[in-house]
């Protein structure tokens, strides 16, 4: 779905490997410019993606992040989304030929590529009114994900509560970011002794239901995962 107006997005992000251990930065792709820890989109119009580290089946990936100034275009909520990546996709991340969805004008060649929106291969929590998992995302919220290959569920915490997980089919993942006008997000460390703690016991069964500092359920060994975090309009 194409954005009306040019919206500013500015995310704080907070990614890891494993307890403290740092992932590499946002790898860089024609659609996006890089600042540092800041990765910019170049142009309006269509969801397109930009990788967050390296791709991983082993080990552990969580990311936090803060909604700083994200539209509410499609209100209530925000038009962000978060989620996960599947392997299949590696090395044919914002490939045309992946996606189903076109957008622009009638006729055009451009297609959508979010975390799942255009392709279906991905998982992703979404804050707007689109959105049927977990409570609309605001701006001001602060959103934790823990993704474990081993359970194929990928967990959600807003503002330190839990919102149970997301199930799904991959065994190899990527951390990704996506969207659609000319907007920002950047990337900081953190540790992962600062995540709720429920999240690490991730729910066996899709639930939107809080769950403030709870386990929710024994976790298995972590394999890796991308986590992807859409802005969509």
């Amino acid at each position: 779905v194409a954005c009306a107006a040019h919206l500013a997005v500015l995310l704080t992000t907070a990614v890891a490997d494993g307890p403290g251990a740092a992932v590499p930065g946002f790898v860089a792709n024609e659609h996006f410019s890089l600042n540092g820890a800041s990765a910019t989109k170049v142009s309006a119009g269509c969801w397109k993606v930009i990788e967050i580290g390296t791709w991983f089946d082993s080990g552990s990936r969580h990311a936090t992040i803060r909604v700083d100034s994200v539209s509410q275009d499609q209100a209530p909520g925000v038009s962000l989304a978060l989620g996960v990546l599947y392997g299949s996709l590696e090395g044919r991340v914002n490939d045309a030929a992946m996606s189903k969805v076109t957008c622009g004008s009638s006729g055009s060649s451009e297609v959508h590529w979010s975390v799942r929106y255009g392709h279906s291969q991905g998982k992703e929590y979404l804050g707007n009114k689109w959105g049927s998992f977990g409570p609309r995302l605001f701006n001001g919220d602060v959103v934790s994900m823990l993704a474990d290959v081993g359970l194929q569920r990928v967990g959600f915490a807003v503002n330190g509560a839990c919102y149970g997980a997301l199930s799904f089919e991959a065994s190899r993942v990527v951390l990704a970011a996506a969207m659609s006008m000319k907007d920002t997000i950047s990337l900081n460390q953190t540790a992962t002794e600062d995540l709720p703690a429920c999240l690490f016991q991730l729910s066996a069964t899709e639930s939107a239901s809080a769950v403030s500092g709870v386990p929710l359920l024994t976790m298995s060994i972590l394999l890796p995962v991308i986590l992807a975090v859409t802005a969509y309009g």
